[in-house]
């Protein structure tokens, strides 16, 4: 299934003002499909196009003060792709009757969009001074 395009459609990133001494958790990253749906377009002969909707979101929940947030980033984005008649049909029915997705096309979706959503997700962070919700590599010596 080609990839035409990507989009971001909403970023979040907030921080929150927290007085005293601080203990980050362990940060979680998420991500899920929030919608998949046609686009229709004219002069797509065999092919049509279907757009995924994602939503990503790093939580920053501390250990210390104890159920505190020091801040959230969320990114909302859509993965447009082009199939066989066929194939987006089968999609489209499937995600209608059971809003999930199966096999390599589940895989193929949340990585782009894990990809595509981190990046955004390391420049937010950095923006609003939160820790980067992805490990960062760092040489020892």
């Amino acid at each position: 299934m080609p990839l035409v395009k990507t989009q971001l459609k909403e970023v979040l990133a907030k921080r929150n003002n927290i007085d005293g001494k601080i203990k980050l958790g362990k940060l979680k990253n998420n991500i899920s499909i929030t919608d998949i749906r046609e686009i229709k377009q004219e002069n797509m002969g065999e092919n049509k196009l279907i757009l995924f909707e994602y939503a990503f979101s790093t939580d920053y929940t501390l250990e210390e003060p104890k159920d505190e947030s020091l801040g959230e980033i969320k990114v909302v984005g859509e993965l447009l792709f082009v199939e066989k008649k066929e194939k987006a049909d089968e999609v489209l029915k499937e995600w209608k009757k059971s809003k999930k997705l199966k096999g390599t096309l589940l895989k193929l979706v949340l990585n782009i969009g894990f990809e595509e959503a981190q990046i955004e997700a390391l420049a937010l962070s950095r923006k609003v001074g939160l820790p980067p919700p992805v490990p960062l590599v760092r040489f020892r010596g």
